[in-house]
């Protein structure tokens, strides 16, 4: 499965619902959150718009339209977060493999300097890995 590496880092983080992004998108998380689930769910690491991205209301087809980060910077998070956790692009690796390089490695530090979902207590990238198994 292509995906998008924030779509599965910063999901472990969140701290917010994104309800005005509708239900497809809603599914979507859902979905990512079952697959993730498995921990031999293999992972084709990317920058590039995934599952989740094709139903999102800032989606225009081609990238993220969102106006707190448009699909260049989208994809600069997610170069942060590969080359944060050591990975190249187009690496496969499965959940277990992922989880463990998140452990890790998390807080990646552009999460506490840049992130606005930070900022604005919407994530808190500081969790454990006990609070995360919870």
């Amino acid at each position: 499965m292509y995906l998008r590496l924030h779509h599965l880092y910063c999901n472990r983080f969140m701290t917010l619902t994104l309800l005005e992004r509708d239900y497809r998108f809603q599914e979507a998380s859902e979905n990512l959150k079952k697959l993730l689930e498995d921990i031999t769910t293999n992972i084709d690491i990317g920058h590039g718009p995934d599952f989740v991205c094709e139903v999102c209301p800032a989606f225009n087809g081609q990238g993220c339209i969102h106006p707190n980060g448009d699909e260049q910077a989208v994809r600069k998070w997610d170069a942060r977060i590969i080359h944060g956790l050591g990975l190249k692009e187009g690496q496969r690796l499965n959940v277990s493999q992922l989880n463990k390089l998140i452990e890790e490695n998390s807080p990646l530090s552009f999460c506490l300097t840049k992130c606005a979902y930070y900022r604005n207590n919407h994530c808190n990238p500081l969790k454990t890995h006990e609070s995360l198994e919870e």
